[in-house]
Parts: structure tokens; C-alpha cells; sequence
């Protein structure tokens, strides 16, 4: 059974900040900025240098307002040290029946990567909370609603080239939420420590996502 108040404030947020490459010292203003916007939900990829480090820390740090998930989890033995860290769910940008089947039987919320009706099947019948529609913008939003004939009752989060523009389209199409990148975390602002503009793009984000359609 699915962490009940991770996945009903999923639902609620509809928004996941993914967090790659960043320093472990530029977290804590990046978290700062994003818990200013109201972003609920982060997930540090796991492919970022010392992510074990900053999911613990900004776990600690921010426990009770930010929920800190992992991301680009594509092995059983990633997924381990993910909630070694103190991983409070889990994304992958693939379907990986092991690792979908772990989270599953401890009541992980895992959100694995799915394109094809194929892997969409597989990963919601190894357990799979929500399926992370990847990638999104390259699959478009009618893509999505035609899925919901035969995959009716599935919940689909897409992820990979969300913009401003397209959330409505997909919020139409039946998403329940969206994980946003580089559209948030621009690296280029954060090495100029421009955490400002983090924040007001974070807003925008968080205020798109929850939108009456």
C-alpha cells in the first residue's frame, strides 16, 4: 500500500521540481527558493554528483514542508541507496519490473519512466502508483488522451519538455500532474546565483500545475 499522505499531496501539488547536476552547496538557496514558490515536491536525480548527500540533508533540512524524492533511479541497487539517503519516492525514467516491484511491497510511491502501451501495462502491473509519460512533450498531449481509453483509471504524470504553454493541453488530456526540469532549475541562474528568478519561474510553475481547465 502507497504512502496515503505522499500520494494524496502529490495529487493535490500535481508538480515534481527535478533537481540534476546541481552542487551539493548550491541546494540549500535552490530548496530555500522553492519552498519561497511553494514547490511541495523535489526530486534530486540520482546521476547528480553527491545526491545521496543533498537528498539526506535537504531531508532533514526541510522534513514536514518539502518532500524529497530521488530520480533516474535505473537499478535495484541505486534504488537502495535512494532510501538509504532517506528517499521519500521514487522516479525512473524507465520500466525496471525490480526496482517498480520494491518500492510496490514496502508502499514506496514509485513513479516509473513508460512510452508504449506495452510498458505502460507492465509497469501498473508490477505496482506502479502513477506512470511517469515519458517524453511528454515528444509524445504530445493527444497521445495521453488516447491512452485514457484503454488505460482508464491509470495515472499518468508527464515528464520531459512541459512548458507553461502545453500544461493546459495536458491537463485536458487527463495528467495529474507534470515533473519540470530545466525550466525551473535553469543551471545557468543558479551558477549565477540568481535564485530569484528560480523562485518566480517556480511560481509560475506551481500556479499552472493546480489551474482550473
Amino acid at each position: 500500500m502507497t504512502d496515503s499522505a505522499i500520494y494524496t499531496s502529490l495529487l493535490r501539488e500535481k508538480l515534481a521540481v527535478i533537481i540534476r547536476n546541481v552542487s551539493s552547496s548550491d541546494m540549500p538557496l535552490l530548496f530555500d527558493a522553492l519552498d519561497r514558490a511553494g514547490a511541495r515536491f523535489t526530486e534530486v536525480t540520482m546521476n547528480t554528483e553527491g545526491a545521496e548527500r543533498s537528498i539526506s540533508a535537504m531531508r532533514e533540512k526541510y522534513d514536514g514542508r518539502i518532500y524529497v524524492g530521488a530520480g533516474t533511479v535505473l537499478t535495484l541497487g541505486r534504488l537502495r541507496e535512494a532510501l538509504a539517503a532517506g528517499a521519500q519516492y521514487i522516479v525512473t525514467p524507465n520500466t525496471n519490473p525490480e526496482v517498480i516491484r520494491h518500492c510496490a511491497e514496502r508502499g514506496i510511491l514509485v513513479i516509473p519512466g513508460a512510452m508504449t502501451p506495452s510498458e505502460i501495462a507492465a509497469a501498473t502491473a508490477h505496482g506502479a502508483t502513477m506512470i511517469k509519460l515519458f517524453p511528454a512533450n515528444s509524445l504530445g498531449a493527444g497521445y495521453l488522451k488516447e491512452l485514457s481509453g484503454p488505460f482508464a483509471g491509470v495515472k499518468f504524470f508527464p515528464v520531459g519538455g512541459i512548458t507553461l504553454e502545453n500544461i493546459p493541453d495536458f491537463l485536458r488530456a487527463g495528467a495529474v500532474g507534470f515533473g519540470i526540469g530545466g525550466s525551473i532549475c535553469n543551471l545557468g541562474l543558479i551558477s549565477q546565483g540568481k535564485f530569484g528568478e528560480i523562485e518566480k519561474a517556480a511560481v509560475q510553475y506551481v500556479q499552472a500545475a493546480k489551474a482550473v481547465i
